[in-house]
């Protein structure tokens, strides 16, 4: 008998505000024993999705007292992980299983005729396996992990950090909000990245980007005061690529967006809608996807042409 997903998962979900400060985020988890947070609107729609690790990856990576401080005053809508991803209650719990392999995350939300029901995560499946398979719990050895990561004594703190946080995503130096420079002011993307129509890469805004607008202070949420007192100070402002080809793939956004004119949306989702900087890509692009829209556009497939 094929398992669901409602056969495996937790029902109902635990939420907090966006506004909820990461020091409540924290007393949240422990409080009710949970890893994870879903982020909710006033609707309690959930919005994002907010996790002990994130917690953990945001403290130790920053960068340095300046930053700690910063990420100690970020709230949940600021730091969570969206949009949320979703399954149905009735997919089969190997679908569930699948999509956590491949696209790398811990736990979705299960809906039921679109609304919230539950969670299931890897954690789950694991439960159920446990329950099939008789463990025998008779010495050390049977209990003890097979596999444990080491770490030399001089190894970092972040490096520790990284290493035990996984693949937190990528987090940016300020909460940047494409809608509203995109949608709400009508601003191009080639303001913030000046070369996707002319290089390989399109470039990331800089400081100086930022100072064209921010010399004085846009609007009245306290990211924008942050980011005119970056400004007015001349401190560093450094973004992180979101988007990562492997070595072995040449692309350039040049003949792509500059010659053939590719929207954005083709290969990044909507990102120019986004309230939030993205940890992951909103899109996993495939081989099989490059490929199905050369032969769309009648480009060529040989494997000499994106592989140098």
């Amino acid at each position: 008998m094929t398992r669901l997903v409602r056969d495996l998962m937790h029902p109902g979900i635990m939420t907090c505000r966006p506004d909820c400060s990461l020091g409540q985020v924290a007393k949240l988890l422990a409080e009710r024993r949970v890893h994870s947070l879903f982020v909710a609107d006033r609707k309690n729609k959930p919005i994002g999705v907010i996790t002990d690790f994130d917690l953990l990856a945001g403290e130790w990576l920053s960068g340095d007292a300046e930053s700690l401080i910063a990420m100690r005053g970020m709230t949940a809508g600021e730091l969570m992980s969206s949009p949320v991803e979703t399954i149905d209650a009735d997919a089969p719990a190997n679908e569930a299983a699948r999509r956590m392999r491949e696209e790398e995350i811990r736990r979705l939300l299960v809906c039921d005729n679109g609304k919230p029901v539950g969670v299931i995560s890897i954690s789950d499946f694991i439960t159920e396996l446990a329950a099939e398979i008789p463990i025998g719990r008779d010495t050390v050895g049977d209990v003890m992990s097979d596999v444990y990561l080491v770490c030399r004594d001089k190894t970092p703190v972040k490096a520790v950090a990284r290493a035990l946080a996984g693949n937190p995503g990528v987090v940016q130096p300020i909460a940047f909000n494409h809608r509203k420079h995109t949608q709400d002011l009508q601003l191009g993307c080639e303001l913030c990245h000046p070369r996707v129509r002319i290089g390989a890469h399109p470039g990331l805004p800089t400081l100086e980007t930022c100072a064209m607008c921010h010399q004085a202070q846009q609007g009245t949420s306290a990211e924008a005061a942050r980011v005119t007192e970056l400004v007015t100070a001349g401190r560093p402002l450094v973004f992180v690529k979101l988007f990562r080809l492997p070595p072995n793939v040449y692309y350039t956004h040049r003949r792509h967006v500059g010659i053939a004119n590719l929207e954005c949306r083709n290969c990044h989702g909507d990102i120019a809608l986004t309230t939030t900087p993205p940890r992951r890509p909103l899109v996993k692009i495939r081989m099989a996807d490059c490929i199905a829209c050369h032969r769309a556009q009648r480009q060529s497939t040989d494997c000499n042409a994106c592989h140098r």
